[in-house]
């Protein structure tokens, strides 16, 4: 037998395998569905003790963020979209007793761009600035009070007097300080936002054209001197500057008490930080430190411009241990270091690192807070039964597995599966593969392609399952659809703009984006007597086997077109990220958020929108298809 007799016989008899009713369906849940469960990975906030126990302090599945410990130990601030507005809340540090502060709304979700907390020094009260690119406001909440709003201007870095009575922030042009009351107190200039601060014996710091400007709580000028960078001592009895090639070190009243030239430091911006209270560390394409009452230098580590302990005397860092990263706390001056706990990694722009931020010290105890986050939480696919139950985890291993589709005897599946490029998945190519009902056996269908960044998702089956209809998506050309024998083979080019393809009964139907308004077609499987059925916000056709064609309209409409006739459908969702049909056409499968949850999840529901039922619980969920 010739090679190629050889090989159209294997064809033959894997496309048999895969045809309707040759292989019984197997016990897989009929509901396959992705998700990345990123309610589980980022958006939490934590304690950390140094015995190994996690506390979850703010106990939600909506997005938590920018956590805030108080001065005094006692209490954890942070906002959150729960409730179905952003808010500032309050838990104590063992996590009881969370409660939302009086403020006005705190944009969240899409509509964030900047939230920051800044406690004051009496633990009680909060300075916030929220924002959403397009107004911001300073505000003062806290227990028990009423906010107070003191601007509505863009501001950055708030930041409290030691007696607990001005809030200074970063506007246009230098940094104003408001008294916590209401009202501006006073501004000065700035010409490097990046080294300022208050010390703790109540004088403010801020450089203006290479010049050290100390004010006092007034916003008197009180000294001046040369400097292009300068950072207080912990303890604010010393203030160290860099002028020139040298680093300086005055008193608060501006005695000079050490000057030292470094070689290489002239012209160059350096980052500077104290370590202790007789040593300054800075960063010369290295670390090196320099002792104030010798003027000795000598090489130093990187962790002295880590997260401190209050003190100043310990280091919280992340280390990678497998595929975890161990949370440990190190002697800034010493060896040796002590894991807290561990946890897991993700996938960001060009780095795997630990999934948290935040990370700080709890003052007066051997603890650390941090928040969960992270920015590429991994798509896996899951399986699930119509009532919820027989939950199944049907892929894992470190790549991105989206829109899953049932061959229609439902033995087999085809989803789409990106492959992380160097270390991130953003732009990474996607490849169609088929695997069994279990997920196990997978098999690559078509490859996608690095080298033009173009990906082959979205595959949809032929109703004798032979065949497959994908879209290959480029970032350079517009989205074409195609068709791949299911036993592989090459894939032929229908000509066609679109994504999102569903192959039905006697029709295919796709959306093609570049079209403005966007635009539903449907066509005969071969590309041919195209027509376009609607345009607007339409995305996610869906056939039922009974030759209706379904699709969403906006957040949460459906359409259900039957013949010439057209039925519109509100369903009872904030928002529907996508839709199927039950095998029998009675029900819908979606991926959609309920009023008042935190993410979107797998749901069940009559085709007249009644008998709703949640499948999946904060999984963050789509692309489902039910066999």
């Amino acid at each position: 037998m010739t090679t190629a007799r050889l090989l159209g016989v294997l064809l033959l008899g894997a496309a048999a395998t895969l045809c309707a009713g040759a292989v019984a369906a197997p016990s897989t849940p009929p509901i396959v569905f992705s998700a990345d469960r990123a309610p589980s990975l980022s958006g939490e906030i934590y304690r950390l003790d140094a015995d190994g126990r996690l506390v979850d302090l703010s106990n939600s599945p909506f997005e938590d963020s920018t956590a805030e410990v108080s001065p005094n130990g006692r209490r954890v601030a942070f906002a959150s979209d729960r409730g179905g507005t952003g808010g500032i809340y309050v838990a104590a540090i063992d996590g009881s007793g969370i409660q939302r502060l009086a403020s006005p709304p705190v944009p969240m979700g899409a509509d964030r761009q900047q939230i920051e907390l800044a406690w004051g020094p009496d633990s009680r009260r909060l300075a916030v600035i929220s924002g959403n690119g397009r107004s911001s406001s300073l505000m003062v909440v806290g227990l028990g009070r009423k906010p107070v709003v003191l601007v509505r201007k863009p501001v950055l870095l708030p930041s409290w007097s030691p007696n607990g009575l001005l809030v200074t922030v970063l506007s246009a042009g230098g940094f104003r300080a408001y008294r916590a009351t209401g009202g501006l107190a006073w501004r000065v200039r700035t010409t490097d936002a990046f080294f300022h601060g208050w010390s703790r014996r109540g004088l403010f710091a801020t450089i203006l054209r290479n010049r050290v400007r100390i004010y006092d709580q007034r916003g008197h000028l009180r000294l001046s001197f040369p400097g292009r960078a300068a950072v207080w001592s912990d303890d604010g009895k010393r203030i160290a500057s860099v002028a020139g090639g040298r680093v300086e070190v005055r008193t608060s009243a501006g005695r000079l008490v050490m000057r030292k030239v470094l070689r290489g430091l002239a012209n160059r911006r350096t980052g500077m930080v104290w370590a202790g209270p007789w040593r300054v560390v800075l960063f010369i394409g290295r670390p090196v430190a320099v002792d104030v009452r010798t003027g000795r230098v000598f090489p130093a580590s990187q962790r002295a411009f880590g997260t401190r302990s209050p003190d100043g005397r310990f280091v919280a860092e992340t280390k990678p241990s497998g595929s975890e990263f161990a949370v440990r706390v190190l002697r800034l001056a010493g060896s040796g270091a002590s894991t807290y706990g561990r946890v897991p990694g993700c996938f960001d722009d060009g780095a795997y690192t630990a999934a948290l931020q935040s990370l700080q010290f709890v003052p007066g105890r051997k603890s650390l807070v941090f928040e969960s986050y992270c920015p590429e939480p991994p798509w896996n696919l899951y399986a699930v039964s119509p009532v919820g139950s027989a939950l199944t985890k049907l892929t894992d291993g470190g790549k991105e597995y989206v829109t899953p589709s049932w061959s229609p005897n439902g033995t087999h599946l085809a989803y789409g599966r990106l492959d992380h490029t160097g270390l991130s998945c953003k732009g990474c190519p996607g490849s169609i593969w088929i695997a069994d009902a279990d997920g196990t056996n997978a098999r690559l269908l078509v490859q996608g392609d690095e080298s033009n960044g173009e990906s082959a998702l979205w595959p949809s089956w032929s109703p004798d399952g032979t065949r497959i209809l994908f879209a290959r998506t480029s970032f350079t050309r517009p989205d074409e659809l195609y068709v791949v024998p299911a036993a592989g083979g090459a894939a032929t080019d229908l000509e066609v703009s679109g994504s999102s393809p569903r192959w039905g009964p006697t029709r295919i139907a796709w959306v093609d984006y570049q079209t403005s308004p966007n635009s539903l077609w449907t066509a005969a499987p071969d590309g041919t007597g195209r027509q376009k059925l609607a345009e607007g916000a339409v995305r996610a056709p869906a056939w039922a086997t009974d030759g209706r064609l379904a699709y969403l309209d906006g957040d949460a409409v459906v359409v259900i077109v039957n013949g010439a006739s057209t039925q519109k459908l509100k369903l009872p969702f904030t928002e529907v990220r996508s839709l199927a049909w039950s095998p029998d056409a009675t029900h819908f499968v979606v991926g959609a958020r309920a009023a008042g949850t935190a993410a979107p999840d797998i749901y069940t529901l009559r085709t007249d929108g009644t008998d709703v039922r949640r499948l999946t619980t904060d999984f963050d969920a789509g692309a489902p298809s039910w066999r």
